[in-house]
């Protein structure tokens, strides 16, 4: 009688592991779905669901796992106004147009929908190195167009007298003015003030005065608005000193070189 009883404990004891087992492997499946339940509604509860989720927001696309977001990112907004959100939703079409049909992002919609933070998130690197690449174009363009302006000032202002020369080259135009200076004796050759459209990295067009030598005299930034002349020397005699504003050149290369000229 009694090892009837010890069967009867056994096989009840295996039936509550069954039965426990099966409860908890049901109590996971019924919370995976929950959770999958929330992410599809925009409110995922975990990391684990949210990426999970992500490979699923395109029917017919898979993202792979190096593009899934987490849970941190898909809460964070990306600060796009309508405007900054439809440009970026264009740079991410035109550059990874395999990664929009996975994200489902088209190029215009809301700034700060799900989908686009997705795309963000993981390219917002990429993203910031093309803006800084557009900001720098941004301005080598306005410092080519200062450039272009200024030499053609110069050339309405200096066409056809006999002291300036116009030049070409590789880098760009350039304008040289001839003057003499008082007090030559050793070295009776005509000086120069040469007027360079391109820029050396500076944020204004730059000149050189040359010796009657052919040595480099004075460096500096300049600006021509058509009646008046600003110069800065940088290098060479005076750098860092003489600064000179007036609507004659003569004038303007007597106080840089502090001689008396006269154009040649």
């Amino acid at each position: 009688m009694k090892k009837k009883y010890l069967v009867w404990g056994a096989i009840a004891t295996i039936g509550a592991i069954l039965i426990y087992n099966w409860k908890k492997n049901q109590d996971k499946e019924d919370k995976k779905n929950e959770e999958l339940n929330d992410v599809n509604s925009g409110t995922p509860k975990s990391e684990t669901v949210s990426q999970q989720n992500t490979s699923n927001t395109s029917s017919t696309n898979q993202i792979p796992n190096q593009y899934q977001i987490t849970r941190e990112d898909w809460d964070k907004p990306t600060g796009f106004t309508v405007a900054q959100g439809n440009e970026f939703r264009g740079w991410f079409n035109d550059n990874y147009p395999e990664m929009a049909k996975a994200f489902d992002l088209d190029r215009t919609g809301l700034p700060d929908n799900s989908n686009i933070r997705k795309a963000y998130w993981k390219y917002s690197g990429e993203w910031k190195k093309y803006l800084a690449s557009k900001s720098q174009s941004s301005a080598s363009a306005t410092q080519a167009k200062l450039n272009k302006d200024t030499m053609d000032r110069l050339y309405m202002a200096w066409g056809g007298n006999t002291s300036a020369k116009k030049a070409t080259h590789s880098k760009g135009r350039d304008l040289q003015v001839f003057f003499e200076v008082s007090g030559q004796v050793l070295m009776p050759y005509r000086w120069s003030i040469i007027f360079y459209e391109y820029a050396k990295g500076e944020s204004r067009p730059t000149y050189t005065i040359t010796d009657g030598g052919g040595k480099t005299y004075q460096r500096g930034n300049f600006s021509f608005n058509g009646s008046k002349y600003d110069f800065s020397a940088t290098q060479g005699t005076g750098a860092g000193q003489r600064a000179v504003t007036s609507s004659n050149l003569i004038t303007a290369i007597n106080s840089l070189t502090k001689r008396s000229a006269s154009l040649a």
